[in-house]
């Protein structure tokens, strides 16, 4: 007789699937999404050394109207000047997913500085094993 145990690959995989789907079907689309494929704030990459949030606000006031709830420039801890890469914060999913698909539908990419960004949603890739 085959048992399947707690610790066989077949029985993980199939309770990931299981667990999956029963959490999807409890939990709304937003949240779902928010959960398992989308983030609500996007990374900035390729800015200049001196670029500051506020030359990052007025690039993106030009070409949207949706509101953003913050925004963080990464610096140097010593010399203060930018790392090259940035946070948008939006206030919802929805918006985070309609201002990048926005940017991405741009003939030229959003430039700040003179400088061509690329943009993404910005992913946690912390790993607490």
């Amino acid at each position: 007789m085959n048992d399947v145990t707690l610790s066989s690959p077949s029985f993980s995989l199939s309770f990931s699937l299981l667990l999956s789907l029963s959490l999807s079907l409890y939990l709304t689309e937003e949240v779902s999404e928010a959960l398992f494929w989308n983030f609500v704030a996007l990374i900035l990459r390729g800015l200049d050394g001196l670029t500051t949030e506020e030359n990052i606000i007025n690039a993106l006031s030009n070409v949207t109207a949706l509101p953003l709830k913050n925004v963080r420039v990464i610096r140097d801890f010593m010399t203060g000047a930018s790392n090259g890469f940035a946070f948008v914060e939006m206030n919802s999913l929805k918006e985070s997913k309609e201002l990048l698909e926005y940017l991405e539908s741009l003939e030229n990419p959003l430039e700040v500085d003179g400088k061509a960004l690329l943009i993404a949603y910005a992913k946690n890739t912390f790993s607490t094993a």
